[in-house]
Order: structure tokens, then C-alpha cells, then sequence
């Protein structure tokens, strides 16, 4: 369902500013800043994002602070802890998982806007 990840930040790894991936991005350690990736961002159990984040489709396993507008799918594990607004195209939340914001689903019509120009900021 993730293909294969081009972009790995391991666990014990710290990154600050703004990240760009013009493939999918794995995050096992952590992120503070801006996350902007033309494919999918995926967040494992022990990864945590404190920025903002925009790609195609979102997996989260671990802890997100900060809002995530992709143009399709995200998906939000049993593990998942999001704190921020969601905007996308469809959303799967497995029973467990946290989610404090607001969501904004756009049809197939809008999902252009939904996740902004990531490919052109690449």
C-alpha cells in the first residue's frame, strides 16, 4: 500500500527546516519545521512531525503536530496521535487512534487545491 520509501529519517535522527522530497518520505525520528513531498509521507510508531505537512497521501503511526493537506488518501493508525487540521480527499481512522482538529474533505474535483503545489515548491 506504501510502495517503496526513497526518503528515510531513522529513529535517533532530528531534523530541523524544511524538508522536501520529490519521492515518499519515511519518518521514524523526528522532524520540526515545514514537510512538503510530491509522494506519500508515511510516520512510523515512533516518528514525530512538529510541522506542517503536504503530499499525496499521509500514513500515520506516530505523532503529528501541525496541519497535513495531501490530495488524497491519509490514514490514521491505531497509534496515531495527530494535533492539527486535516485537509484531503478521503480519511481512515483506525479505532485507537487520536485526532484533535478539523477536517476538510474535497471531492476528486478539488483535490488540486487540497494539497498545495508540493510539486512545484520540489
Amino acid at each position: 500500500q506504501q510502495g517503496t520509501v526513497e526518503t528515510l529519517v531513522g529513529a535517533g535522527t532530528a531534523v530541523q527546516g524544511k524538508v522536501l522530497a520529490s519521492r515518499s518520505l519515511r519518518v521514524d525520528g523526528r522532524i520540526e519545521g515545514e514537510v512538503v513531498v510530491e509522494g506519500d509521507v508515511l510516520v512510523g510508531e515512533k516518528g514525530v512531525v512538529t510541522a506542517s505537512v503536504a503530499a499525496r497521501n499521509a500514513f500515520i503511526a506516530g505523532e503529528v503536530r501541525g496541519d497535513v493537506r495531501v490530495s488524497g488518501r491519509v490514514e490514521l493508525a491505531a497509534t496515531a496521535r495527530v494535533h492539527g487540521d486535516i485537509w484531503c480527499r478521503e480519511l481512515a481512522i483506525t479505532r485507537g487512534a487520536l485526532f484533535q482538529g478539523a477536517c476538510t474533505m474535497s471531492g476528486q474535483e478539488d483535490a488540486e487545491t487540497a494539497a498545495p503545489a508540493a510539486a512545484e515548491t520540489v
